[in-house]
């Protein structure tokens, strides 16, 4: 019905808020309202749950989001990098297809970064991605439908194409040295193990 959409973005930012995968959502909604209409709901939904997690992190847990994350090498890479490279960094975080977004959704509240430019870059950095997921997914959808023809196929793979150029295209920016000090993911793990 027409509460439909309102739904899946309200449930896409509260996964987002509360770090369950998003990615069940947008198979969801790519698979009820194919790419046009469900790429903007995705859209929507991630954005309302990155800026809440920023807004949180600044406004409402900030002193304790301090003492948790605060002292972990990931948070102190993140902050040099901000220092660095400034929005740069969220656009360039937000483009890998793995990385730890609960955490970087939190750790940017607590950097200076202004709210407005912060979820601009965040949500200009997750299009590729959730462009990809939702196209290969309508895709996928479509096949398992019986539409079996070589447009379909080509969409298929050239979204998985994309994704694996998204995935490689940080690591070879690092390797460049642009964006040396880009936080991590394996360092999440290792500051995950010594706080506890």
């Amino acid at each position: 019905g027409p509460l439909g959409p309102l739904l899946c973005i309200l449930m896409t930012g509260l996964f987002t808020l509360v770090s369950l995968p998003t990615t069940l959502i947008c198979v969801i909604v790519a698979l009820l309202y194919g790419v046009a209409r469900g790429l903007p709901i995705c859209l929507a939904g991630l954005a309302l749950g990155m800026g809440s997690a920023f807004l949180i992190a600044r406004y409402l847990a900030r002193d304790w989001l301090r003492r948790r994350i605060g002292h972990t090498r990931l948070f102190a890479r993140l902050e040099e990098g901000m220092r660095r490279e400034g929005w740069k960094i969220v656009l360039f975080t937000r483009l890998l297809p793995i990385n730890p977004y609960s955490f970087l959704n939190y750790a940017y509240g607590l950097t200076g970064i202004s709210f407005w430019r912060y979820l601009l870059a965040s949500t200009i950095g997750i299009i590729p991605n959730t462009v990809v997921l939702v196209w290969t997914t309508h895709a996928a959808g479509e096949l398992a439908r019986g539409q079996m023809d070589w447009r379909v196929l080509l969409v298929l793979f050239a979204g998985a194409g994309l994704f694996a150029i998204l995935a490689w295209l940080p690591k070879w920016l690092r390797r460049k040295g642009r964006f040396a000090a880009l936080p991590d993911t394996d360092e999440e793990d290792n500051d995950s193990e010594d706080a506890d």
